[in-house]
């Protein structure tokens, strides 16, 4: 039970935390006149200066596919996402140019890795801030889907005077009826909490499987199940 109070208190410290940033964005680049390439509106980028860590997959271009509004699918375009202001960044090279993507204009994109078979698909969905009613738009990596879909929205932010970057992991849980969860840090109990109807049956079924919700593949395995019941 301590342990149960205790990553609820951690939720609401950092929520409050990343309320309270969620209009720090710091602006990187030095922006230049709106620029329409295909059928996607942005603004131009004229000096990114910024270092990102290497190995993250914000430092890395990649080719993949962006979704519109309508549903129109624009592929194999050189696109990387931004974690520091979650934006979607796409490389115009015949014109020399990047274009931060406006996000009213798109419902997400999907990024295929290098090296790897992989496909990291994001979203546009709506958060909602804890102890607010207010909700943000915000690109979120879709991990499960289903009746209970699950999200991780992964953020650059700066640690310290240094500005050294750092990721920081939050979740999303979009529940069947729409109900939304955002949480930071998570347990195998704190999970079966958000699923009441069904609480007892999960928790049992996931100590049996030996599953303690204490990494992101074991939340993942532990969304997946609760769609089968």
């Amino acid at each position: 039970m301590r342990h149960f109070i205790f990553i609820l208190l951690l939720n609401t410290f950092f929520s409050l935390t990343w309320a309270q940033e969620k209009n720090c964005h710091c602006n990187y680049y030095n922006v230049s006149e709106e620029v329409l390439e295909d059928k996607i509106t942005g603004i131009s980028l004229t000096d990114e200066n910024i270092k990102l860590p290497e190995k993250e997959i914000y430092s890395q271009w990649s080719i993949g596919d962006i979704i519109l509004n309508n549903g129109e699918r624009i592929t194999k375009r050189t696109i990387r996402y931004d974690g520091t202001s979650d934006q979607l960044i796409v490389s115009a090279t015949d014109k020399g140019i990047k274009v931060a993507v406006e996000k009213n204009t798109i419902k997400g994109f999907d990024i295929n890795m290098f090296n790897s078979n992989k496909i990291l698909h994001y979203k546009k969905i709506k958060i909602k801030l804890f102890l607010s009613s207010e909700y943000v738009d915000g690109y979120a990596q879709l991990l499960v889907s289903g009746k209970t879909s699950l999200y991780a929205w992964r953020r650059l932010q700066n640690v310290g005077p240094t500005d050294n970057l750092q990721t920081h992991y939050s979740y999303i849980v979009v529940k069947e009826d729409g109900t939304i969860f955002h949480f930071l840090v998570y347990s195998r109990r704190y999970i079966a909490s958000l699923f009441p109807e069904k609480k007892n049956v999960f928790k049992s079924q996931l100590r049996k499987q030996h599953n303690r919700v204490r990494n992101e593949d074991q939340l993942i395995k532990a969304i997946e199940f609760y769609n089968t019941l």
